[in-house]
């Protein structure tokens, strides 16, 4: 036997040293992280409580940094003596020095942690890495490697690919990129996950900013093979549906491999190698209990073991969750184990004799009752991934109590720990638990947990929106539809990235809401929603949950409701061309807020209507509509619609070739934007400036509000403003007779769009191509004139 533990010195990064440390987790017995963290809080200075999430995290592959001193007392709490932690600690500096993974926009390191436990599978895996490191194509045609790994339920297919992904990575194979989703092909109650929402979350990580990321499917798709040209990475497709949920998921690069799970046979992947997977043999049963359990208690029980594989089925899932129980209880013996089997059989295997019931039900029964009910209530979560603040809502327990439970529940292998503080159950266990909360929860008690949870979603969407946008038109939250909860988070960005992760969760929730006959959910979620969608300019899922968001708000007759969906529909419809029906919305939704009397609603919406007018190629009217709007809103002092209006107004007025009128209507705004903390809508305010004065050629206020408004955009990351105002400093400069300074400053401006992938830049070039600000510097003033 090996005594000599894993080595930290080779570690090239931070990927390699949480390997590394991974590997020596495994070397001393791999500890339950809930183990791990009862060592680990007494060994830390000052000594504290830790929670096991705080532990996992640590040993998650993506990781930008570590703690030092958490890592240093986790190698204390796994055994190391202090000339070895110390060697440990030099590495992890070494490491931090190192190539960081991942890009500024998200992490394209995104496996899900290899099982320490993983056993068995020998060939399987063998075929998978010998397929993922064989010459691409038939040397003529090289092409993507695809390895399709097919079984039932719980046979194990999810954890062997995500075992051979980690092996190709130790193996130096693929460390570019990983990519993973869970495609959710067999869920009972949702649909197959949208192709297009996983490019969207794949680019995300792959470095594009939300905002960039395009409507349509196609070019997402044409952007994702884009972004992974060339490079080394892994994609891992978890529960496919069909050939045809993935087709835009595969790359086009040789370089890329990707490995795909499912239930059912993908014989039309053209190519892909595939791995069928069956239940364990008799050896590869014990196999796994053993890594569980430890061998030395299994020694001279073979006839209790094989009884146990037997009432498993082989099913590795339950095989895990046998092993999990008797872990969990080292005093316990195997012939009683043997016995409760032997008394439930018959129940257990009356379908198939490959039924986890059985199991199922011992692992249940083996929980205390507050887990029994947390781990029921789960089953009515409206998404299948969730944090321990969204389970502490439903289940009516404090944040601390509600991770505590999950933390249990993943120790009895009853929840899969997920990165970044979220857990998933498995769908065999889910349907199981769905069940039990049919059997043994009152319907009372089912709809009150739902209640709760999404109290939580409305509180939490409610505060996300406001942080995003404080300026934006928001009915006010009554105090008896948020059951106490509240919310709040530091940063726009913040909030920005909580609802990325929550999204398909919101989704759920909305139809949940529908099922359960809750109707405030069903209308506020979307509405608020749609503040985000908004924000990084996705109109389709907006308008998609704000259509049946109208019907939940009739239904409840309540025209405040009713107005604001109107025009939050109309708003995004008219930024998809879509001007009948967006016109119809927006003047439906004043004509409501008047009826009411809703000032602040009435203000945003005129605000909205005079942009419609332009887009539609009615700027006069904008413009009218606009006059007729300051009249009231400086009647009732709502300063933040005013700068909203004069800016709509000097949109028409260059329009209408009027941009004296235009830059008076910016100056006057200016103060009141500069008031509002925005620095964004500072920058757009400093930019229409700055067009407008290129327009009436003077040129030296012109570079001064551009170089203004391109700082912003330059620290923020936007490639596109901020190339376009560097054209239109170029123009200024041109206009000065400073032609030299301005083509060279043009020159350097491409330079924006170095390092973006070739379709995401053209598409930029392109919408340069088309903007007033674009440097011309043979072209008449009326080519230059155009919207603010």
């Amino acid at each position: 036997m090996d005594t000599t533990h894993p080595d930290p010195a080779g570690s090239a990064d931070l990927a390699e040293f949480i390997e590394a440390l991974g590997q020596l987790r495994v070397w001393v017995g791999a500890p339950s992280y809930r183990t791990l963290a009862k060592r680990v809080g007494p060994v830390l200075r000052p000594p504290r409580a830790v929670a096991a999430s705080t532990i996992a995290d640590v040993f998650r592959a993506g990781r930008r940094r570590l703690d030092l001193d958490l890592v240093v007392a986790i190698l204390r709490a796994l055994g190391l003596a202090e000339a070895e932690v110390e060697q440990w600690r030099r590495a992890c500096l070494r490491a931090h020095a190192g190539p960081k993974p991942g890009g500024p926009a998200g992490s394209a390191r995104q496996l899900p942690a290899d099982l320490a436990t993983f056993t068995g599978r020998t060939a399987a895996l063998q075929q998978l890495l010998d397929a993922a490191m064989a010459p691409a194509g038939d040397g003529l045609t090289p092409m993507v490697v695809v390895s399709a790994i097919e079984g039932m339920a719980g046979v194990g297919k999810t954890r062997l690919a995500v075992h051979a992904a980690h092996a190709l990575l130790r193996a130096g194979h693929y460390g570019e990129a990983q990519l993973f989703a869970n495609m959710r092909g067999f869920d009972a109650d949702q649909p197959p996950v949208d192709p297009a929402t996983v490019l969207a979350e794949f680019l995300r990580a792959l470095g594009v900013p939300t905002s960039r990321i395009p409507r349509d499917r196609d070019e997402r798709a044409a952007m994702f093979r884009d972004r992974l040209h060339g490079k080394r990475a892994l994609i891992l497709l978890d529960n496919v549906a069909d050939e045809d949920q993935i087709r835009d998921l595969i790359p086009a690069s040789p370089s890329c491999l990707v490995l795909v799970t499912s239930r059912r046979s993908l014989l039309g992947l053209d190519g892909a190698n595939f791995v069928q997977l069956d239940v364990f043999t008799s050896g590869e049963t014990r196999a796994l209990l053993e890594r569980i359990v430890g061998d030395t208690r299994l020694k001279g029980e073979s006839a209790a073991v094989a009884e146990i594989g037997e009432a498993c089925g082989g099913l590795p899932l339950a095989v895990a969750l046998a092993g999990s129980r008797l872990r969990a209880r080292p005093t316990a013996q195997l012939a009683d184990f043997v016995g409760q089997l032997r008394s439930d059989k018959l129940d257990a295997l009356e379908q198939s004799n490959r039924s986890p019931r059985l199991v199922f039900d011992l692992s249940y029964d083996g929980l205390s009752a507050r887990l029994q009910s947390v781990f029921r209530l789960l089953s009515l979560h409206p998404g299948r991934d969730f944090t321990a603040d969204s389970a502490a809502a439903l289940a009516g327990t404090s944040v601390l109590e509600a991770r505590s439970a999950l933390e249990d529940l993943a120790d009895e292998n009853l929840l899969q720990v997920k990165p970044q503080g979220r857990y998933e159950m498995h769908d065999l266990l889910h349907a199981y638990a769905a069940k039990k909360a049919e059997e043994d929860c009152s319907e009372h008690s089912r709809d009150e947990a739902v209640r709760r949870v999404l109290a939580w979603y409305v509180t939490q969407t409610d505060a996300a929106a406001q942080t995003i946008n404080p300026t934006r038109y928001a009915i006010p939250v009554p105090d008896r539809e948020t059951l106490g909860y509240t919310a709040a988070f530091a940063s726009s960005a913040e909030a920005i990235a909580w609802f990325e992760m929550e999204l398909a969760s919101i989704q759920a929730a909305v139809e949940t809401a529908a099922k359960f006959g809750i109707r405030y959910p069903q209308w506020r979620i979307p509405a608020v929603t749609s503040i985000y969608f908004g924000t990084v300019e996705n109109w389709e899922p907006s308008i998609r949950l704000l259509r049946p968001a109208m019907d939940a708000a009739r239904a409840v007759r309540d025209p405040s409701a009713q107005a604001w969906i109107s025009g939050r529909l109309g708003g995004a419809e008219y930024r998809l061309g879509m001007v009948d029906e967006a016109g119809a919305h927006l003047e439906t939704a004043l004509e409501m807020f008047r009826a009411v009397g809703d000032r602040d609603g009435e203000n945003a919406t005129m605000v909205s209507l005079i942009w419609f007018h332009m887009e539609a190629g009615q700027p006069e009217l904008g413009h009218e509509r606009g006059r007729e709007a300051l009249v009231r809103l400086r009647q009732t002092g709502d300063r933040n619609a005013e700068s909203k209006v004069l800016n709509n107004m000097a949109v028409c007025l260059h329009a209408l070739n009027r941009p004296e009128e235009a830059l008076e209507c910016l100056i006057t705004a200016l103060p009141i934007i500069e008031g509002t903390n925005d620095p964004y809508g500072l920058a757009m305010a400093n930019r229409n400036i700055g067009y407008t004065t290129l327009v009436l050629r003077r040129f030296e206020d012109a570079e001064r509000w551009l170089r203004r408004a391109a700082e912003v955009y330059r620290a923020n990351g936007d490639h596109f403003r901020h190339a376009e105002c560097l054209h239109g400093i170029a123009s200024a400069l041109n206009g000065m007779g400073n032609v030299q300074a301005a083509e060279e400053l043009v020159k350097a401006s491409s330079a924006v769009f170095r390092g973006l992938g070739r379709d995401e830049a053209a598409r930029f070039r392109a919408r340069l191509d088309a903007s007033p600000l674009r440097y011309r510097p043979a072209a008449r003033e009326s080519e230059v004139l155009g919207a603010g």
